[in-house]
């Protein structure tokens, strides 16, 4: 979080200049740089409300409607570990989601879709907000914290503990800070990853190199949420479906105002 405020003094600045001295596509380009900053902000600050949260977990819940749906975590993870490549492929898949948005960002604003960046950043809005509440109404705890004693380590007090311990320590008071960065954190219904897999998708129909790409990414990403990021399966589901009804309110909202569908 301490680098990401500099990074948007600075985004904020290089948006001021460029619009001041005409260059209004790079600044369109540092404006949007510096929204999708600003919410990753937002985010660290809310994973703290987030993950002191006074509402019970819903662990027992959210695994009990997997069940129903004939899904295990603990099974499907297993399964997924057989296969080292295939693991190696999903981790990688997982850890662009902000690379994969800032692509596609870049290349809706330097080719001037400047209509599907008005529509991402409401869809990214709206499915964010989302987000967040559901990571702050329903708390879940990460499937892999559950079932080994995951330590969190470089807190400044005590070393290390336990994740479970941590949690605990921010809901009770007994400690008032934490590192973002080097804990896994709560998992969230509905899944983020989900949600940004399903947008940067969409999101990159104008972009005719980088689509045919993204499609077969996204889809990784996707799987990987269960196997990398310790989603349950109705994470998942939940933020698909999530996505794809703020893209067709989105979409709606847009052709009522009179702009045009795809740019």
């Amino acid at each position: 979080m301490e680098v990401l405020v500099p990074v948007a003094m600075v985004v904020t600045a290089m948006a001021c200049h460029a619009f001041v001295t005409g260059f209004h596509r790079l600044a369109s380009l540092a404006e949007a740089m510096g929204l999708f900053v600003l919410l990753g902000l937002a985010f660290a600050v809310w994973q703290f409300f987030a993950t002191a949260s006074p509402f019970p977990f819903q662990d027992a819940q959210v695994k009990a409607l997997d069940l129903a749906l004939g899904f295990d975590w603990l099974s499907a993870d297993l399964a997924f570990r057989r296969y080292p490549l295939l693991m190696r492929v999903l981790e990688i898949a997982y850890g662009l989601m902000l690379i994969e948005a800032l692509l596609v960002l870049v290349g809706l604003t330097l080719l001037g879709h400047d209509r599907m960046v008005s529509k991402v950043f409401a869809v990214l809005i709206l499915s964010y907000l989302a987000t967040l509440l559901g990571h702050f109404l329903v708390p879940l705890i990460p499937p892999p914290a559950q079932i080994v004693d995951l330590q969190v380590n470089g807190l400044p007090d005590t070393g290390a503990v336990t994740f479970v311990d941590l949690i605990a320590g921010l809901r009770d008071g007994s400690r008032r800070s934490f590192d973002s960065a080097r804990i896994p954190g709560l998992i969230s219904l509905p899944s983020f990853h989900a949600v940004m897999a399903v947008l940067c998708t969409w999101a990159a129909r104008p972009l005719r190199l980088l689509f045919p790409v993204l499609v077969p990414v996204n889809l990784c990403m996707l799987v990987s949420t269960i196997p990398c990021g310790g989603h349950y399966l109705l994470d998942v589901i939940a933020g698909v479906l999530l996505v794809v009804g703020v893209i067709a309110g989105v979409e709606l909202a847009f052709r009522r105002a009179g702009c045009p569908r795809t740019a």
